[in-house]
């Protein structure tokens, strides 16, 4: 069950079984996210400096340690 969580992004949803990986970074909501999905736009298309693209960027970054091209 995921229970709300207010972090330095706001309100996210965070599971509230302690025995649960939470990975980090977060990753805020916005309507940027809305607005991508409307114009059926990645959102890294549609604004690649956003704090949501930055976000999904480190996240996708922690997850594949190679995928900087250092490996």
């Amino acid at each position: 069950m995921l229970a709300p969580h207010r972090g330095s992004g706001g309100i996210f949803q965070r599971p509230d079984n302690p025995g649960l990986p939470v990975l980090e970074p977060f990753v805020p909501a916005s309507v940027k996210v809305r607005e991508s999905h409307e114009r059926a736009c990645p959102l890294i298309h549609l604004d690649a400096r956003h704090p949501v693209t930055q976000a999904y960027v480190a996240l996708y970054e922690r997850l594949i340690p190679s995928a900087d091209g250092a490996g």
